[in-house]
């Protein structure tokens, strides 16, 4: 994304379907992309309290209510870098909607308003619509959101030894199947998203903490019984890009690398399979 944006290459992005917003994803299949493909993808704004809040703090928390891997009908916003403030000093988020499902959309409002956060739309005739004003799009200022905060590191820490134990240990007591994350890593906007180089990065680091992690396991629990490079019916987890299992008892321990899509996070998992 250009360092410096205007307020009309924002409304311009209004009308155009998200295919031309996303090329990346003119790579997949034609038979891959939903119905939508070509539709315009309309903004959606929000306020965001305190005024230091980013997209990406809004994204996360939805993503931590509704997405979870397999879970197909609550796809994110895109996490867009600019935020709007307007005349009285209001800020304001910018999300452009990059979703697989229409219904993503109506979620995430239902979530703003749970959470009361006040949301509306901005018009391709340059005006905020919200629920008890209007606000001149133009008379605002644009503001990049890494001048909120920081972009987060690409090199990943790894967590000790006796953490990555601890968890297992509490996995392999459970009665059900479960998972949880290890690594976490947001892409912080488009621009992120879509840089080849810094997700080449992002894997390696990734990729290096899950060797790590499987030594860690294995002085535990041995050898694991399988590794792979792909999904596998034994782990409920889409987009993965390394696994390694454990047979303990008559349950499954994993370790699992996931990337679902572009715009998604990096994840390692650890989890259990009954």
């Amino acid at each position: 994304m250009d360092p410096v944006i205007t307020h009309e290459q924002i409304l311009a992005r209004l009308a155009a379907p998200w295919i031309e917003i996303v090329p990346s994803r003119r790579k997949r299949s034609k038979r891959s992309l939903p119905a939508n493909a070509h539709e315009p993808s309309p903004n959606v704004l929000v306020v965001a309290h305190p005024a230091d809040k980013t997209s990406l703090d809004l994204c996360s928390q939805f993503r931590q209510k509704h997405w979870k891997p397999r879970f197909n009908i609550a796809h994110v916003p895109c996490d867009f870098a600019w935020q709007i403030v307007t005349p009285s000093g209001e800020r304001l988020l910018i999300f452009t909607w990059v979703n697989w499902l229409r219904n993503s959309r109506q979620m995430f409002q239902e979530f703003c308003r749970a959470t009361n956060h006040e949301f509306g739309t901005l018009t391709q005739d340059g005006m905020i619509v919200m629920a008890s004003r209007n606000i001149p799009f133009r008379h605002c200022r644009l503001t990049r959101e890494d001048q909120l905060r920081p972009r987060p590191p690409v090199t990943i820490k790894k967590q000790l030894a006796k953490s990555i134990l601890a968890k297992a240990d509490g996995l392999l007591k459970s009665r059900k199947s479960k998972f949880e994350d290890v690594d976490y890593r947001e892409l912080y906007d488009d621009e992120e998203a879509h840089d080849d180089e810094l997700q080449g990065k992002l894997e390696a680091s990734f990729l290096a903490n899950m060797v790590s992690y499987e030594k860690v396991v294995s002085v535990k629990f041995g050898l694991p019984t399988e590794v792979g490079t792909d999904e596998h019916k034994s782990i409920p987890i889409n987009g993965v890009v390394r696994y390694a299992i454990w047979t303990v008892g008559k349950k499954r321990l994993y370790l699992a690398v996931s990337h679902e899509d572009t715009e998604l996070p990096w994840v390692t998992y650890l989890g259990v399979t009954v």
